[in-house]
């Protein structure tokens, strides 16, 4: 295992401990300041037109490494189509996306 893999683990561990199994998240993680809000307004806005499915999300800051993530709480019920409309939109290239999928 490498070491951006270990670190990447070890930033997920406080969120992951907060993750229901029974679900799926994205985990999109960007490395600047300012207000969560702003950064992930984009996505915000994207989640927005899939809210009436109940779509729920969280930030979670981590000041040590100046890192944030949104952590998007996905609906099975829309988890496909959502897939496959963020691989659509024009991100950010500071912006890391994660899944996290349970088996």
């Amino acid at each position: 295992m490498n070491q951006h893999t270990k670190s990447v683990f070890a930033r997920f561990g406080s969120i992951n401990d907060r993750l229901d199994p029974e679900y799926s998240y994205l985990i999109f993680e960007q490395n600047t300041y300012g207000e969560p809000r702003t950064r992930f307004q984009e996505i915000i806005d994207f989640l927005s037109v899939f809210n009436k499915g109940g779509i729920k999300y969280n930030f979670f800051s981590e000041k040590e490494d100046h890192r944030t993530c949104l952590v998007v709480k996905l609906s099975p019920k829309h988890k496909e189509k959502m897939l496959m409309n963020i691989l659509e939109l024009s991100l950010s290239k500071d912006l890391n996306l994660y899944m996290y999928d349970p088996p």
